[in-house]
């Protein structure tokens, strides 16, 4: 059995030696590049051939990075967790007073509450969804620098 090539439009799939791994190789800025398919199998690497289709160089490296596990996939979190993980970032805001910090997750919470919807994520939330709230707020019994605080927070 010969080595197996396949020529796409952008690369070539190929193997190195017989029975060997598979690759793809293709040109990005006319230097050449190879990664590893990480199967031997070439129904397995005719698989991913169309990931590899990609119509910009940009694609191109997003889907090497992926393949080599560079990138993590995203993750939904849900908004009943938000605040037990914002709590846990070394990267969150941190409050002058206690006050003010417990200020902050209640008005989270409240935004929560108004959401009601135990399967929505961070990433569900849209600016329309945004806007509605900060309307549901104008409803509010609240003076206005306590509402400006909330749509701060």
């Amino acid at each position: 059995m010969a080595i197996q090539k396949i020529k796409l439009d952008l690369g070539t799939v190929y193997q190195k030696e017989e029975g060997g791994i598979y690759y793809f190789r293709y040109q990005v800025n006319g230097a050449r590049k190879a990664i590893s398919l990480k199967t031997r199998n070439q129904k397995e690497a005719n698989k991913q051939i169309p990931l590899l289709k990609a119509t910009s160089a940009e694609i191109i490296a997003a889907h090497i990075k992926h393949a080599r596990g560079l990138i993590t996939p995203e993750k939904n979190l849900l908004l009943s967790e938000a605040w037990a993980i914002y709590e846990r970032s070394p990267e969150r805001a941190t409050p002058d007073t206690v006050s003010e910090a417990l200020a902050y997750r209640s008005t989270f919470e409240e935004f929560v509450n108004w959401i009601d919807d135990p399967g929505k994520t961070l990433r569900d939330i849209t600016s329309q969804i945004a806007d509605e709230y900060a309307q549901h707020m104008r409803t509010l019994n609240i003076a206005v620098s306590t509402h400006n605080q909330k749509l701060y927070y």
